[in-house]
């Protein structure tokens, strides 16, 4: 393969590692408090929620998840 065509391939996106889209549910509480967030940091409602869901999945210790 040449140079090239590797530095194409290096660039090429594939589907599976795109954003995935969900659907949640929140108290009221929770949405003022996010959209708060939003106002003092100038990001979208969408990307505050994603920000604090990717802090909190990454803090999250399923051992200590109630089922």
């Amino acid at each position: 393969m040449s140079d090239h065509a590797r530095d194409i391939d290096r660039f090429r996106l594939h589907p599976s590692k795109f954003p995935k889209r969900v659907e949640i549910s929140i108290s009221e509480r929770v949405m003022e408090h996010i959209q708060a967030i939003s106002a003092r940091t100038g990001r979208s409602f969408s990307e505050s929620a994603a920000v604090i869901l990717a802090q909190g999945a990454e803090k999250f210790d399923p051992e200590q998840f109630d089922v």
